[in-house]
């Protein structure tokens, strides 16, 4: 569809993607701005960074319609996220990380590194140190199946969820 895999890097504006049936990859995703992504159809979205939301995020989908989302790195919100529906929950998958996930490249903040550290423009560390894989700290609802079975799961804020989560560690300070 001529998408950039730099397209949601740091989107100008608030956004809606709608996305076909299909695979799509993306350098990384941060939603400075309230950004909708919604699937039609069997869609892959693989973000090769991390998912860093300052603004609310949602990932939507039709009923007839499966979402699944590889992030290679970490996903940390510091507003509302969203991602699937209550009413089918088993249709929307998450996974982040992987043994391979070597830390390595150039970054801007913590969130840009599979280790979750970056120091001096570099990440920092080897291995699949996921150490903060998903970290919500705003109201979330999230929906679907979530893995992160290198790293924890921490949620310091309201979270409603149907479906499940497999994580190395999970952290719920809030409600």
């Amino acid at each position: 569809i001529g998408l950039s895999p730099d397209a949601l890097v740091a989107p100008a504006t608030s956004a809606r993607l709608d996305l076909p049936c299909g695979n799509y990859y993306f350098t990384s995703i941060n939603a400075n701005h309230t950004l909708t992504i919604v699937a039609h159809g069997h869609t892959a979205i693989y973000v090769a960074g991390s998912i860093v939301g300052s603004q609310n995020l949602q990932f939507d989908l039709d009923p007839s319609s499966t979402l699944d989302i590889f992030v290679g790195g970490v996903m940390k919100s510091s507003a509302n996220i969203a991602v699937g529906s209550p009413a089918y929950p088993r249709l929307s998958r998450m996974y982040f990380g992987s043994a391979s996930c070597k830390g390595s490249g150039s970054c801007t903040s913590n969130a840009d590194c599979c280790t979750g550290v970056c120091s001096g423009g570099t990440c920092q560390g080897t291995g699949g140190n996921l150490s903060n894989a998903v970290d919500l700290s705003s109201t979330s609802s999230l929906n679907g199946l979530f893995w992160a079975g290198y790293g924890k799961v921490s949620t310091s804020n309201a979270l409603t969820m149907y479906g499940s989560v497999f994580a190395d560690t999970y952290d719920a300070s809030g409600p």
